[in-house]
Formats: structure tokens, sequence, C-alpha cells
């Protein structure tokens, strides 16, 4: 595996460490983000603050789910000093935190610039928790709707059905994002001086739009990211089936635009879990992407080009399409800014949607590429991250949770990672979160 310094730095970056056996890793400058893996773009005094904490550090993948009792479980590529090779490997980090609540929700993680690392999940009162850990710091679980209340009074809780979404950004600042009963977009909320908040975004933007409810128990998906200019955008879809983006301004405060009415766009995005996501790359660009119509889209905006919608199925000229539960997992390339987003077919097939170099878009069926026998069962969520490799998770009708590979030197690859991993655990179907940290080793 790579060494920090030899990587290109890009997002947040995750020095790690090693607590009760559990391998916790704190920042990154280049991890993808949380359940989507959305890129947060690198800043020099993040990169020398990880670069500071990680003076041994090995890139190392990790993929979360929640297991059929609620736990919350880590899937984990590691290699500790006395070993010479690294393997997957299953820690129950509801445990490991002597944990007695219940997951019942999705899951969304990030790491600080504080050597730490946060995994989010959402409980069976709607409670937002966070598994926190940091070097020094045993492994514990934070119930942040109860720290962000007053007078002993819980905060707050998100409505059933809620997606999750969350984030570290370059002033040390915590946002995790849900979606409370009134289909207002919240925001707990954490600095280095002030303890955890719990903001009605859509309030603060003085907005008469919500978040809409689709089926009993799905709400809108949400979808957060940090940008080059230091605004933070959250991204849902209201009643009307247009995507909005909530976003901070440069004076401070919170406003609410409809993307799909300033691209003049006539689509309808769908309701479905996992069925939005967004990032920023390294050219500050925006794309946030949905499904309408069987079609997978994009909402697209750079410094010099207003928002416009593009059907990114039909400028690949692709016959397949999501099928009626497929979600969407997408990043754009550290390397080279290429966007790339990631679906489920009405076979089961994992697909990628990319825009290569040349331009244009294309329409890969990984499954295929990869030779692959297994499918992804009905309703699984995707993760999906890239450095030099490209990772993209999905869960098969056993319930293990499987990687496709593509690395520099191999083509497309399957790899059950429950198997790999020797594990006895399953996943069950609410979420899976993905990133690529640097972890140290001591």
């Amino acid at each position: 595996m790579s060494k920090l310094m030899n990587k290109v730095v890009l997002g947040l970056i995750v020095a790690g460490l090693l607590i009760a056996g559990f391998i916790f890793t704190p920042v990154s400058i280049r991890q993808s983000y949380v359940a989507h893996a959305q890129l947060v773009l690198g800043l020099q005094h993040l990169i020398e603050s990880a670069i500071k904490n990680c003076n041994k550090c090995e890139t190392v993948p990790h993929v979360n789910y929640i297991d059929s009792k609620g736990h919350v479980h880590e899937l984990v590529y590691f290699r500790e000093e006395t070993e010479r090779e690294a393997s997957w490997r299953d820690n129950d980090l509801t445990k490991l935190a002597g944990s007695s609540s219940i997951a019942v929700g999705p899951l969304a993680g990030y790491s600080g610039t504080d050597i730490s690392q946060h995994v989010n999940y959402i409980d069976n009162i709607g409670h937002v928790h966070e598994l926190y850990g940091r070097v020094g710091v045993n492994l514990k679980d934070n119930d942040l709707t109860a720290l962000a209340g007053s007078s002993g009074v819980a905060s707050t809780p998100a409505v059933q059905g809620s997606p999750l979404d969350g984030f570290w950004d370059t002033s040390s600042r915590q946002h995790v994002n849900f979606i409370d009963s009134q289909g207002h977009v919240r925001e707990l909320y954490n600095t280095p001086t002030i303890r955890w908040k719990n903001n009605d975004l859509t309030k603060l933007a003085g907005s008469s739009s919500t978040a809409v409810q689709g089926a009993p128990g799905i709400w809108s998906p949400l979808v957060g990211y940090w940008d080059p200019s230091l605004r933070q955008h959250v991204n849902y879809i209201d009643k009307n089936g247009h995507v909005h983006e909530l976003y901070n301004t440069s004076s401070g405060g919170w406003k609410d635009n409809d993307l799909t009415k300033l691209a003049g766009s006539s689509s309808i995005a769908v309701v479905r879990v996992g069925g939005l996501d967004g990032n920023s790359d390294s050219l500050t660009r925006q794309h946030v992407n949905y499904i309408a119509g069987g079609h997978v889209h994009e909402l697209y905006n750079t410094p010099t080009i207003r928002w416009k919608d593009n059907d990114l199925t039909t400028l690949a000229g692709s016959s397949s399409g999501p099928g009626i539960w497929s979600p969407l997992a997408g990043y754009s390339n550290v390397v080279n800014s290429i966007p790339h987003v990631n679906y489920i077919d009405k076979n089961g097939h994992v697909h990628q949607l990319y825009s290569p170099s040349t331009g244009g878009w294309k329409d890969n069926d990984l499954t295929k590429l990869a030779g692959s026998s297994s499918t992804a069962v009905q309703e699984s969520p995707l993760a999906a991250y890239a450095l030099e490799d490209q990772h993209v998770n999905y869960i098969d009708s056993k319930g293990h949770v499987h990687e496709l590979l593509l690395s520099p030197k191999t083509s497309w690859k399957d790899n059950d990672l429950t198997e790999l991993a020797g594990s006895n655990s399953t996943a069950k179907l609410s979420s899976l979160n993905a990133y690529m940290s640097n972890t140290f080793v001591k």
C-alpha cells in the first residue's frame, strides 16, 4: 500500500489508530465521504495537519454496515506492523463501544483533523448517534440528539425513515444532516468551542419548501458536501419532484435553491432510498445526481456555467437503466476529476456511468466486466469511492457485502468481503458506508 506522502491528496485524510482491537481511522485528506463517498476538496492546512498526525500511514478501505441485531460493523482491510500482509476483518463497533443502542436507520461517517473518527446512525426512537473514537480515547457511543438538547430534554429527533448525511469541514466543525417530522432538513452541528446544536436549516433559509415523503417510511434522500469556496451544500427532493439545495452563503446565512427550476428542467426526481448523490470536484464543478423516468440525471454547475440538467443515460447511449429500487453512489476521481455515477439495473447488475477525459458519457456493466456470478439483492444499498483504485460496494442475497474493485494494474473483479473477513455477520439492507483512509501503524 502506498504511503501518504506519495499519494494524490484530495478530500479528508484519515490517520488511524488501534483501540481495543478496533481499527479506528481519524483524519484523512483524501477520504471519500460517507454513504455516498462524496469528496471534500483538500486544503493546505488539512494536508499539513494529516502529515503531522500520521508519520507512518498506510491507505486502507473501510466498509460500514448494520447487522441483523442492529449493531454497526466495520469491514476493514488492515495490516498491523507485525504482519506482512493486510487482510479483511470485521469489527462490531457497537459491541466495542459497549453500547446498548440499536441502529435502525442509515449510516454516515467522517473523520476529523483532531485524529478522530465518527460513524453516525439513527436509533429506534429517532435519536442520531455517533460512534466516536480518537487516539487515547476508548470508542464510545454519543447520543447527539440528547447532547444537543437543553435542561435534560432531547432536541428534535429524526422522523422514521429519515436519511442521514454528515461531514467534517475545514474549520473543524461537524455537520450531521437529517429530516424531522415536518419535512424540515436539520443539522446537528458542533465546533471546537460550541457544544452540539440542532439547527433547522429549512427555517434558517426562510424556505417554504420541505423534503417530501414518498412511500410510508421513505423520505427524500439527502446528500451534503463542502466545496472549495468553503460553503455547505445539502440537497433534497420536494413534493413536486424538484431537487433543492440548501447552502450556506459567504455572509453566513442559509438559502434554498430549486435546482430543477434553475436548470429549466421538466424532469421529476423519483423518491427512493439513496436516490440522490452529489459532490464538488477539484475544478469547483458541482454534480447532483438523481433518477427520473428510469434514467440517471445530473444537475451540473460550474463557476462559469449556470445549472443545467444532463440525462446521463441518454448521453451514454445506454439501453440499461436503474431498477425500480436502485440507489445511486457517485464520486469524482481525485486524480483527474472524472465523474462516476453507479447504479443497479433490473437484473441486479452494478453499472457505472462515467465521463472519460475524451468527453461524452459511457455506461459500463461492472458485474459483467468482473465476470461475477454475484448480483445485488433487491433494495441493496450502494457505496463508492476512489483514489488510484475504484471501489463499489453492494449487498448480495446472502447478506454478504461485496466490493467491485478496479486498480491500475488489474481489470474489474468482485470480492466477497464478508467471506474474506471470515465473518458470520450479515448485512441488513438499510445502509452501506464506505471510504478510503490513511491508517496509522503504531
